[in-house]
């Protein structure tokens, strides 16, 4: 099996009758970018937050929180400094 096979594996697969909001998610999105209704919809389904740096996604009156790359490291930088190392992360990343 290959590596690419391996990560395929892990990922959960949801059946779009999981998505519950998808109708009145899409009517949201139709005039943003239709395909990111998937995104959103699923999100909402999961109550989390997106990462994503497409700006489509933040147009969606903010019914899903979307943070770009910056503003998580920006995030996590900031509790990190205030709130010290309190997951070890520190000791991971300089290994």
């Amino acid at each position: 099996m290959s590596k690419t096979e391996k990560k395929y594996n892990k990922i959960n697969k949801i059946p779009k009758k999981e998505y519950e909001k998808i109708k009145e998610v899409y009517e949201i999105m139709k005039d943003i970018d239709e395909k990111d209704t998937h995104y959103v919809a699923l999100a909402l389904k999961l109550n989390c937050q997106i990462w994503s740096n497409d700006n489509d996604l933040k147009k969606q009156n903010k019914k899903v929180k979307v943070y770009n790359t910056r503003e998580l490291l920006e995030e996590f930088l900031y509790k990190f400094y205030y709130f010290g190392d309190n997951y070890g992360f520190w000791k991971y990343w300089t290994r």
